[in-house]
């Protein structure tokens, strides 16, 4: 009897040299960005790698493919919201004559979202931290902490709100 790990990652394999190169166009249209387009392909392939139940060649393309739109649309929210923030820090930061004094704000505000981060309960400051600093999914951040995806959810919106309140007081 075939060995169901091995024949896996044949079908993988398989897959990867049939889609990979549709997948990257896919994902290069739809973000711009080359490099990005690049380690997205490679994400979506590795999810596949780790799915533990069996495959069938049947239906891989499909599942292929819903791998990418749920990564593509992660990656899309993490982008936008990090431009709503910029967005909103430029916007509310007085325009800096120079160079030294838009670093010395851009330390000054680091340093307030830290003090705000620090305020924070353990839990809420973890998975804060693991989003804004090292760019975790909720997803991998509930997997990470052994808790559920809408727990992470929560603390992530909680201590964001936190967080942004008392950067308005800082500001």
């Amino acid at each position: 009897m075939k060995n169901p790990k091995h024949s896996s990652h044949t079908l993988i394999a398989e897959t990867y040299e049939a889609l990979q190169g549709k997948v990257y166009g896919y994902l290069l249209y739809r973000i711009g960005r080359e490099e990005e387009a690049r380690d997205l392909t490679q994400d979506v392939f590795l999810h596949l790698m780790e799915y533990e139940q069996v495959l069938l060649p049947q239906t891989i393309r499909s599942f292929v493919f819903t791998i990418t739109r749920n990564l593509l649309t992660d990656y899309l929210r993490r982008y936008y919201k990090r431009q709503e923030v910029d967005a909103y820090l430029y916007d509310t930061l007085p325009t800096a004559s120079c160079e030294t004094e838009s670093g010395i704000l851009a330390r000054d505000l680091q340093q307030c979202e830290h003090r705000a981060v620090l305020c924070l309960s353990a839990q809420r400051r973890k998975v804060y931290e693991l989003s804004r600093y090292e760019e975790h999914s909720a997803k991998d951040i509930a997997l990470a902490l052994g808790v559920s995806l809408r727990t992470v959810e929560s603390h992530l919106y909680a201590s964001r709100q936190q967080v942004r309140d008392y950067l308005k007081q800082c500001i």
